[in-house]
């Protein structure tokens, strides 16, 4: 029997070699990644003159990676962490050597938001994807969806103060809509997200697309939101394909061509579409769950990576089959 005391644990390779678990996507995914770089990323958050933490920044991090993965808690990512093997493993981290609490989680978040480095780790992760040979760059799908906030618009605390001052409200059709606004720029064939921006709602799409465009595509595709002269100029310049949705004005109502071109252009936009229901329906994406935009794009990056993650994955057992 395995003792749980401090004085007296048996070592997380000692733990497997006894149980023989069974192998986990888990495992799989940590074999696939080279997390030396994205551990060097991480470890730059700390000063040097004051010492490493107990827990390995990439410990933590990959805990983060487990509580979108799964649509867990602080507190119940560390409960599951307590409990599964598989969670131990593919973290690291040895439950009877450290003390690892949902406290350890939000001082980390705060740590990443500080020293801003969720956008660094999530190129880095997929420069491996490119790499591999997995990112087919033939066309980027381009599309937002709505977030709702933790707090309404305007919504005060007892101090008197908004509690999320960046959260917005926005008018669709007949419906009112409260909270953010999630961009993904999805690579067509290989549905791996290439890029996220987060906004608040009331931002256009047609000032979002310069920010979601990666500039190695042969064609972009997006619905009319995104549709203006500026875009269209900008895809030219770049020698970009235009695959944007026609779209008519009051004095220039659409032509019969230009609804053919938006039917054809219809085949190409499932797949990001699929990316939102996932993000919403699996991985908690359907809320955010904190007060603010930057502490909200740390959930969004981490959603983001952890859905590119599964379809790394698939993507491999393809190649091999």
């Amino acid at each position: 029997m395995i003792k749980k005391s401090k004085d007296n644990f048996v070592p997380l390779d000692e733990q497997w070699r006894i149980h023989k678990p069974k192998r986990s996507v888990l495992d799989e995914i940590n074999k696939l990644i080279d997390w030396r770089k994205i551990s060097w990323q991480l470890q730059r958050m700390y000063k040097r003159d004051k010492g490493r933490p107990a827990i390995s920044p990439l410990g933590m991090f990959k805990l983060l990676l487990l509580e979108q993965y799964y649509d867990l808690s602080d507190v119940r990512v560390v409960e599951e962490l307590h409990d599964r093997l598989s969670f131990q493993r593919f973290t690291g981290i040895d439950i009877y050597e450290h003390d690892v609490n949902s406290s350890s989680l939000v001082r980390f978040r705060e740590r990443l938001i500080k020293r801003d480095r969720m956008e660094k780790v999530f190129k880095l992760f997929n420069d491996q994807l490119e790499e591999k040979g997995l990112v087919i760059k033939k066309g980027s799908l381009i599309d937002s969806t709505l977030v709702k906030g933790h707090h309404r618009p305007g919504k005060t605390g007892g101090d008197g103060g908004v509690l999320d001052p960046d959260a917005e409200w926005v008018k669709r059709g007949d419906e009112t809509h409260d909270g953010y606004k999630v961009s993904f720029c999805v690579d067509e064939g290989s549905e791996l997200i290439r890029k996220v921006h987060v906004t608040g709602a009331a931002t256009h799409d047609t000032v979002l697309l310069d920010t979601l465009v990666i500039g190695d595509e042969e064609t972009v595709y997006a619905d009319k939101g995104y549709a203006s002269e500026f875009n269209r100029e900008l895809l030219a310049c770049l020698d970009i394909s235009d695959g944007i949705y026609q779209k008519g004005y009051r004095n220039n109502p659409m032509q019969d061509w230009q609804f053919a071109l938006n039917k054809k252009l219809a085949k190409h936009r499932n797949a990001v579409e699929r990316k939102f229901g996932e993000a919403k329906d699996r991985h908690g994406m359907r809320r955010f769950r904190y007060a603010g935009l930057v502490k909200n794009k740390i959930q969004a990056y981490i959603t983001a990576l952890v859905m590119n993650m599964k379809r790394m994955v698939k993507l491999e057992k393809l190649s091999y089959a």
